[in-house]
């Protein structure tokens, strides 16, 4: 017994030095309830041949704390085919890993994996670690086609000093050669000085306007159309400068 008594005395003092040193090292983990990620953001659009998510990454908790950390986001996507909407939908889990940043907070992620005439449906949730993970967030729709060509042959014409015509012509095919039966809008961008200004015209496939002085000015034009609630918009044209 009386060389058991010196041992214990030991391990008193040794547990005690280290609940000395661990002493304010580490806060309590935070409640599951509260350490939940806050729900990202979500938009899309049709971007050349896939849908582009943009995704907003959560930076703080539902208990107000800052996200230091994230595991992945966990996309579900419903496909619904338009020409048989009878048909079962085929329903994806994505899952990707973005880095946290704090002056980068927007992920981008393109679904190259579509198809035309297709109604694809999106959401999603922000996951922390195995066990904590956000709420999905609200559904966003995009009724999938390839965009249109780029329109051709810009052309300006010095109507009289300082008043100028351009015209150019639709390519009434997306951009796999396809035909498409849409009508076409269009989209001019004025570029001056490195600063770009957009004017839309509708339909139409001509527009008037003034330039002073001697400025260098470039023009280039982009097509779009709207398959259902969703609008598509083609590449721009080469520019045309003068």
């Amino acid at each position: 017994m009386k060389k058991i008594a010196p041992f214990l005395k030991l391990l008193g003092l040794f547990l005690t030095a280290l609940l000395f040193v661990s002493c304010g090292k580490k806060a309590p983990p935070l409640p599951i309830e509260k350490s939940i990620p806050q729900v990202p953001g979500l938009r899309a659009e049709v971007g050349g041949e896939g849908i582009r998510l943009f995704i907003e990454l959560p930076s703080h908790t539902s208990g107000g704390a800052y996200l230091t950390s994230l595991k992945a986001l966990i996309i579900e996507r419903r496909e619904i085919l338009l020409d048989d909407p009878k048909k079962k939908e085929k329903r994806t889990e994505i899952k990707v890993k973005p880095k946290l940043h704090s002056a980068a907070t927007l992920f981008i992620y393109t679904d190259e994996k579509v198809l035309p005439r297709r109604l694809y449906i999106y959401r999603v949730k922000a996951k922390k670690d195995f066990l904590v993970e956000s709420p999905f967030s609200e559904e966003v729709r995009v009724y999938f086609r390839y965009p249109p060509k780029a329109p051709l042959n810009l052309n300006v014409i010095e109507v009289s000093p300082s008043y100028y015509l351009l015209r150019f012509d639709p390519v009434y095919e997306d951009i796999k050669g396809l035909p498409i039966e849409l009508p076409l809008e269009f989209t001019l961008e004025r570029i001056r000085d490195g600063k770009s200004s957009y004017v839309d015209l509708k339909d139409r496939r001509e527009y008037t306007f003034t330039k002073q002085g001697e400025q260098k000015e470039c023009l280039r034009v982009q097509a779009r159309f709207r398959y259902f609630a969703t609008e598509i918009k083609g590449p721009f044209s080469r520019e045309l400068c003068f």
